[in-house]
């Protein structure tokens, strides 16, 4: 491996001993989704980028002020899988600007589920400032497609955020309703067709 990718800012501290074991730095942003959010322990909350942006812009900055400038980092990813609403694009698109305002050579990306084609076209009208899109993709056929419609809808770079055999949450069922865990062997045939495609 020569690059990690992060859910949230990691510290300096963290960049620094990236940096010491050769190792690049996607740093990711977290961001809520628009509308209603749940926590793991299954508390919910609400949040509006129309009337938050400001806020969620402001935070973003202090990020920059902090680790901005940190030669580890190769690139920024501003939310993971958040449904792409034309706000939270909107949002997305400012934190881009300001960052190419401070840092211009430094990459900013977002990533999605599978890569539509919908959701490619809103990416390009309501954040046309990313660089680059990153895609989370399980299963051979999903890799495929996402790749087919980045090259020919968004026709810019893009990366591979996640990347596994068929997922846990599709797939032939039990007579009870349980999902079919793919064995082994299968999971190696799918992660080496997903390679091929």
């Amino acid at each position: 491996a020569n690059t990690l990718r992060s859910y949230t800012p990691p510290t300096r501290e963290e960049l620094d001993q990236y940096q010491s074991m050769g190792l690049k730095v996607i740093v990711g942003i977290w961001l809520p989704h628009q509308g209603e959010n749940s926590e793991k322990n299954g508390t919910k909350w609400d949040f509006d980028y129309r009337a938050q942006r400001d806020e969620q812009l402001k935070g973003f900055e202090e990020t920059l002020n902090h680790i901005g400038d940190h030669p580890a980092i190769l690139m920024w990813c501003l939310g993971n899988e958040v449904p792409l609403d034309p706000a939270y694009l909107e949002t997305v698109n400012r934190m881009s600007l300001a960052l190419h305002q401070r840092f211009p050579k430094q990459l900013t990306s977002l990533t999605m589920v599978n890569a539509p084609k919908e959701k490619i076209a809103l990416v390009k009208q309501y954040a046309p400032d990313l660089d680059m899109i990153g895609f989370n993709s399980y299963g051979q056929g999903a890799v495929g497609t996402a790749s087919r419609n980045l090259e020919q809808d968004w026709g810019r770079a893009y990366y591979v955020s996640e990347f596994g055999p068929q997922g846990p949450w599709w797939g032939r069922k039990t007579a009870w309703g349980e999902i079919y865990e793919q064995s082994y062997d299968q999971k190696l045939d799918d992660l080496r067709k997903s390679f091929e495609k």
